[in-house]
């Protein structure tokens, strides 16, 4: 086990593929890990360092990994390369790492302030690399864990909206992460129609997300003053939606 054979090693720096040099870590366990997870990836080829999706880099200070992790087809986020950061804690081994996506993702278990994700720890195992680790975690994304919920108005059009929720999570993976599949062309107008009237490019496209892309409902509450800035009647700006 890792964690024997780490209890008596002095304290030491590790460095990675990159020559980046991560810190002396607090925690024997999450030291372990980090031994583990390097030399396995440093013994890779480097045609091979792209498995199943996933490309590592390793942080200079801080005992976390982010992971570029690339989804299969089959799933909303097909095609899509989504950066996860996985950070993990003193108590490693026993729980899996807190996990946070830094590339937006329209999904129930992903909070959309700041990306924190809900996983469900019981598709954790005590000394998994993040080899291992990462096909499960693509896995779970894709099945939607309603165990594990924190944006309930996402929760509704997936159970409520199946195909409308699919098709949002599509656009939103061509859009941020670079999907398969090409930019739905009527989803794309309506985003440039509510950034015409002021809004940012991801509030506009979070609120269509929100409300079906039904752009009346979309600005109705807020055209009154964000498409007034541009000389818009609110009135007449809905009767000319595409």
């Amino acid at each position: 086990m890792c964690m024997k054979a780490c209890l008596n090693c002095p304290p030491r720096n590790l460095t990675s593929l990159s020559g980046a040099v991560i810190l002396q870590l607090s925690a024997v366990s999450t030291k372990c890990f980090f031994l583990r997870t390097i030399d396995n990836y440093e013994r890779l080829h480097p045609r091979d360092r792209r498995r199943n999706g996933i490309v590592l880099k390793f942080s200079k200070v801080t005992t976390t990994v982010t992971a570029f992790i690339t989804f299969n087809e089959g799933c909303p986020f097909d095609g899509g390369t989504f950066e996860f950061v996985f950070d993990f804690q003193r108590d490693y081994d026993l729980i899996g790492p807190k996990i946070t996506l830094r590339t937006k993702m329209w999904h129930p278990s992903v909070d959309q302030t700041d990306g924190f994700v809900y996983f469900n720890g019981n598709y954790w195992a005590d000394n998994w690399s993040i080899y291992e680790f990462a096909p499960r975690l693509k896995s779970w994304m894709c099945t939607l864990d309603y165990s594990r919920l924190v944006e309930m108005e996402i929760v509704d059009q997936a159970i409520n909206h199946p195909e409308l929720f699919e098709k949002t999570a599509r656009f939103w993976t061509t859009k941020y992460a670079g999907g398969s599949e090409p930019l739905d062309e009527q989803y794309e107008k309506s985003v440039q129609y509510l950034m015409a009237a002021g809004f940012s490019e991801e509030k506009a496209t979070r609120e269509l997300s929100l409300n079906q892309w039904v752009l009346k409902k979309s600005v109705s509450t807020e055209l009154m003053t964000a498409g007034l800035k541009l000389g818009l009647s609110p009135s007449s700006s809905i009767h000319k939606l595409p």
